[in-house]
C-alpha cells in the first residue's frame, strides 16, 4: 500500500538508502535493507511505505516494539482468550504465537498483562508467558513461579511483583544503551521491597511505593530523542499520594487524588491533560503515543489519534469499569464485555464470535489483544424424574441439580434430548430422544463444563402379556389371577376393564400376581402399564355372577293353606328372580339385600318342603 505521508503518526518503513532518513526518523533501525521506525518527527513529504501494510508482504521490523499494556486483575479466576495476531507461530508479519493460549491458562487464571508481542497470565501465584521471546521475556525465572501477585511487559521485558519486591527478566538486563538494552530490566535497591504496583513502558520499567513513583530504565534523561524523553524521570508532584501507575512507549502516567499526571515524550499531546482528567479520574492507561483515563465509568482519550484510538463510541461513555491500550487499538470493560476501537489490522479488535461475556479483565498487545474471561461452575446433576421412560422419544423428564443455567447442551446416550428448557439454575425440562432398552447416561454442558449422571434414565422395552390364569371369576372379586408376559419389571398398575386390581405383585420380569376388582358379567379387558408403556390383552378375563346360596329359612313351617311370611337368608341373592316350595312361586318376594329376601308361602300340602 503506497499512501502520502501527511501526519506525524504514522509507523513507516523506507529503503535504508534513504538520504535523510535518519534525520526524519527519531526511532529508526535497520533490518536487512529497510529502516523502520516507529513514527517520523515530521512531515515527510514525500510517499512512502506505511509499516503496517508492508509487514503484510514481507517479514521486516519482527522485533519487540515500543510500548505499554496494563495488567489487569480479575476478581474472579477464569480462562484466557486472545484474538488478533498471533494465532499462528509463524514468525512472520508479527505472528508470534502470542494468541495461542496454551492449556495451562485455560482455568485459575488471576490475572493477565501484554507485552509488545507476548502474553503473560498468573496462574496459582506462578507466572505463565508465551509469545514472543528473543529477548528472553518469555523465560520465566525459578523465583517467579510461585507467590507472584502481579505482571506487566514491555517492550521486550517482563515485571513481576513477589513479596513486595520486583523481579525483572528479557531486555534491559545490562545498560548498554545499545537497543533494546536501557537497564529497564535491572532492579533497583528501592525496588526491592514496599512495592504494591508495577507497569511497563517500552524501554522502561515503573513501581509504586507508600505513594511515590520509581521509574528505571530508558529516559533517565531528557535529550529529546530516542529513547530518552524524561519518561523515568520522576516528578516532585508524583513522589507522594500516587494511587496507580502505566507506562507509554517513552511516557510515564500517575493518578494522584483522582488527578492524571504524565511526563516524558509529549510530541502527540499524551501528556497534555485535558480539564476532565484533572478531577474524579478512576483509573488509567496508555497506548503508544496515546492516554487514557476513566471517569464515572466514561473513557477520556487523548494524544496520537491516527488510527481513531482516541474517538471514543457512544457506548464507552457510560458503565465501563477497565480500560487497557497499547499501540493503536483501545479497549474497554463494559457490562462483562468488551468494546474495542482503533486499528484493526490484525483483527485485535474483533473478539471471537461467542466470547464476548462473561469478561472480567482485558489487557491490550501490541497487535493482538487478551481477555479473562469468569471461569463458571461447573454444572451437577442431582436427580432426574422420571428415571424411566419408554424406547420411544418424547418422554418428558426433569433434570435437577447446579449451576445449569446457559445449559447448551442436554444428551440421553449421547443424543440430543427435544424441547429443551433451562427453567432455572437447578432445573431444566427435556424430552428424550429414542433409544434402545438399559440405563443411560444423562449430560448437561454449560460454560462450566459438562455434568453426566450414568444410569440416570433406563429406557423400558414396552410390556406383552402372554396369557392369565384362572381367565374367569365371579363378578364379586377377589378371584386371584397369574398374569404371563414380557418386561413387566417395575409395573405400576394392573387393570380389568379399567379397574385397578388388588394385591398386586410383580414376581419376575414375566410374572404378576393379582386379584380381581369387582366387576360386571361378561369378558373383560386386562392391561400392564410399565415405564415402558402399556400392554392390553382384549377379553382376557371373564366375569360370571356366582351362585346363590340359601343358610337358613325362619320360620320353618306354616299351614297347606300358604300365605305365610318367611324371610330366605344366604349369599348372593341380589337379582334374585325366583322363589320356589317344593318347585311351586311364592309370593310378595322382595330381595332385601345380597343376603336376605322375604316371601309369602304357596299353598302345599302337608309334609317338608324344598325351598
Amino acid at each position: 500500500m503506497v499512501d502520502q505521508a501527511t501526519t506525524i503518526s504514522k509507523e513507516i518503513c523506507v529503503p535504508a538508502t534513504t538520504a535523510a532518513a535518519k534525520n526524519y526518523f527519531l526511532h529508526a533501525r535497520k533490518i536487512g535493507n529497510v529502516l523502520c521506525a516507529l513514527r517520523p518527527n515530521k512531515y515527510m513529504g514525500t510517499r512512502v511505505l506505511r509499516i503496517h501494510a508492508l509487514l503484510q508482504t514481507i517479514a521486516v521490523c519482527a522485533f519487540a516494539v515500543f510500548g505499554f499494556v496494563p495488567s489487569a486483575k480479575a476478581q474472579a479466576t477464569g480462562t484466557v482468550i486472545a484474538w488478533g495476531a498471533g494465532k499462528t507461530n509463524s514468525g512472520s508479519n508479527l505472528n508470534y504465537g502470542q494468541s495461542i493460549v496454551p492449556s495451562t491458562a485455560n482455568s485459575n487464571i488471576s490475572f493477565i498483562a501484554c507485552g509488545s508481542y507476548h502474553t503473560l497470565a498468573l496462574k496459582n501465584g506462578e507466572v505463565l508467558a508465551w509469545g514472543y521471546n528473543q529477548f528472553g521475556e518469555c523465560n520465566i525465572p525459578d523465583t517467579a513461579r510461585s507467590s507472584v501477585t502481579a505482571i506487566a511487559g514491555g517492550g521486550g521485558h517482563t515485571i513481576a511483583l513477589k513479596n513486595g519486591a520486583v523481579i525483572a527478566w528479557g531486555a534491559g538486563k545490562t545498560n548498554s544503551g545499545v537497543d533494546p538494552n536501557f537497564g529497564q530490566s535491572i532492579v533497583p535497591i528501592n525496588a526491592s521491597s514496599g512495592i504494591t504496583a508495577i507497569a511497563c513502558g517500552g524501554y522502561h520499567s515503573i513501581a509504586l511505593k507508600s505513594g511515590a513513583v520509581i521509574a528505571w530504565g530508558a529516559g533517565k534523561i531528557n535529550s529529546n530523542s530516542f529513547p530518552n524523553h524524561g519518561q523515568s524521570i520522576v516528578p516532585a508532584v508524583a513522589t507522594t499520594g500516587v494511587t496507580a501507575i502505566e507506562g507509554g512507549a517513552d511516557f510515564t502516567i500517575a493518578l494522584k487524588n483522582g488527578s492524571v499526571l504524565a511526563w516524558g515524550n509529549n510530541e502527540f499531546g499524551q501528556c497534555t491533560i485535558p480539564i476532565a482528567a484533572l478531577s474524579g479520574v478512576t483509573a488509567i492507561a496508555a497506548g503508544f503515543e496515546h492516554t487514557l483515563a476513566l471517569k464515572n465509568g466514561s473513557v477520556l482519550a487523548w494524544g496520537g489519534n491516527n488510527f481513531d484510538e482516541c474517538q471514543v463510541p457512544s457506548t464507552a461513555l457510560s458503565g465501563v469499569i477497565a480500560i487497557s491500550a497499547k499501540l493503536y487499538h483501545t479497549m474497554a470493560l463494559k457490562s462483562g464485555s468488551v468494546i474495542m476501537w482503533g486499528n484493526n489490522d490484525w483483527g485485535q479488535c474483533t473478539i471471537q464470535s461467542g466470547s464476548n461475556s462473561n469478561i472480567v479483565s482485558i489487557a491490550a498487545g501490541g497487535v493482538h489483544s487478551i481477555a479473562l474471561r469468569l471461569q463458571p461452575s461447573s454444572p451437577t446433576i442431582t436427580t432426574v424424574s422420571p428415571a424411566f421412560g419408554p424406547l420411544a422419544a418424547g418422554t418428558a423428564f426433569t433434570i435437577t441439580g447446579t449451576n445449569l443455567t446457559g445449559a447448551t447442551s442436554v444428551k440421553v446416550n449421547g443424543v440430543a434430548a427435544t424441547s429443551v428448557l433451562v427453567v432455572s439454575a437447578t432445573s431444566i425440562t427435556a424430552k428424550t430422544p429414542a433409544g434402545a432398552a438399559g440405563a443411560r447416561s444423562v449430560a448437561v454442558t454449560t460454560a462450566g463444563g459438562t455434568a453426566t449422571k450414568a444410569s440416570g434414565f433406563t429406557y423400558v422395552a414396552a410390556p406383552t402379556i402372554t396369557s392369565i390364569a384362572p381367565t374367569s371369576g365371579t363378578t364379586l372379586g377377589g378371584t386371584s389371577f397369574t398374569i404371563t408376559g414380557t418386561n413387566l419389571t417395575g409395573a405400576t398398575s394392573v387393570k380389568v376393564n379399567g379397574v385397578a386390581a388388588t394385591s398386586v405383585v410383580v414376581v419376575s420380569a414375566t410374572s404378576i400376581t393379582a386379584r380381581t376388582p369387582a366387576g360386571t358379567a361378561g369378558a373383560k379387558s386386562l392391561t400392564v402399564t410399565t415405564a415402558g408403556g402399556t400392554a392390553t390383552k382384549a377379553s382376557a378375563f371373564t366375569y360370571v355372577v356366582p351362585a346363590p346360596t340359601i343358610t337358613s329359612i325362619a320360620p320353618t313351617s306354616g299351614t297347606t293353606l300358604g300365605g305365610t311370611t318367611f324371610t330366605i337368608k344366604g349369599t348372593n341373592l341380589t337379582g334374585a328372580t325366583i322363589v320356589k316350595v317344593n318347585g311351586v312361586a311364592a309370593t310378595s318376594v322382595v330381595v332385601v339385600s345380597a343376603t336376605s329376601i322375604t316371601a309369602r308361602t304357596p299353598a302345599g300340602t302337608a309334609g317338608a318342603k324344598s325351598v
